[in-house]
């Protein structure tokens, strides 16, 4: 079981984060090039793509990764490959550390997700947010 201090939400970064830009806004070939930059001991998660309509128009669309991570006293960082529907790009997010002393990286990776999910208020027991439930 995890305690909420061994959980942090300071933004940081990865080695490969690197801003990819591409020719006449491909943002395919920008998404493939970034995909290819992403290190073989990163697992992936699942992939969240929702259309919200309403006061505004939201598209959340984002592939999510646990990676092994040394540094500060952390064991494992979650991060995404994020649609950003503002700026019509692709970009990269450090999402949530944990010092875990979990060698499962699946394992180590939900109480990371139920934090980051009760950070941004997503009712796991909501039925529309069915999406976010199946990744734990």
């Amino acid at each position: 079981m995890h305690k909420k201090s061994d959980i942090d939400f300071t933004s940081f970064d990865l080695p490969f984060f690197e801003e990819v830009t591409v020719e006449d806004m491909n943002t395919d070939v920008q998404y493939e090039k970034m995909e290819s930059m992403i290190p073989k001991d990163a697992k992936y998660i699942d992939s969240v793509d929702t259309f919200t309509q309403g006061y505004k128009d939201w598209n959340t669309k984002f592939d999510i990764y646990i990676i092994p991570y040394d540094k500060d006293g952390y064991n494992w960082a979650l991060f995404r490959l994020n649609w950003d529907d503002n700026f019509m790009k692709w970009n990269w997010v450090g999402d949530v550390r944990s010092k875990s002393e979990e060698t499962d990286p699946f394992k180590a990776a939900e109480p990371m997700l139920r934090a980051l999910f009760e950070k941004w208020d997503i009712d796991l027991e909501d039925p529309e947010n069915e999406v976010f439930r199946d990744m734990i």
